[in-house]
């Protein structure tokens, strides 16, 4: 079974090899990803997109990667979904960084195709690689974020 920010077992730091727990991230990440590049491949408008993608990120910023049920959730991040005249803004709190995305008419979503591998995408590759960008705002969710939290907790268990 794949984990998606709704599953009732997540990638715990606490008890899996921290290189482990890396690899768990970054496929969570990805899942997460093309989940929310799946909405903006079905909507075509901001006011339809976001009732559908906020819940997918209010998920994700809520996730509690420890054990135990006392263990605190990741931060007090938050990515807030707005409306901006036609385009819909993807807002990281608390530190303000936000991502401003439209919908073309070449039929699909955009901002800029900075991280999409392929010269030629396709629309759910443009809008997976947006979706990332937004994902990776968010402070604990980073490449550099996430090997750093392995990385101390490996030295932590070494001693």
């Amino acid at each position: 079974m794949a984990l998606t920010p709704f599953s009732a077992e997540l990638p715990s730091l606490q008890t899996m090899p921290p290189q482990r727990w890396v690899a768990q991230m970054r496929a969570l990440r990805e899942r997460v990803a093309d989940a929310a590049a799946l909405v903006l491949d079905l909507e075509d408008t901001p006011e339809g997109a976001l009732p559908r993608l906020q819940p997918i990120f209010d998920a994700y910023t809520a996730l509690k990667m420890g054990a135990d049920a006392d263990y605190p959730r990741n931060s007090n991040v938050s990515v807030e979904m707005r409306i901006h005249g036609d385009a819909l803004r993807c807002w990281v709190f608390p530190t303000r960084n936000y991502e401003s995305i439209v919908f073309t008419e070449m039929g699909y979503w955009w901002a800029n195709h900075a991280g999409v591998d392929d010269p030629n995408p396709n629309p759910h590759q443009v809008h997976r690689a947006l979706m990332l960008r937004v994902l990776q705002m968010i402070p604990w969710a980073n490449d550099d974020n996430i090997d750093q939290l392995a990385a101390i907790e490996a030295a932590t268990r070494a001693g």
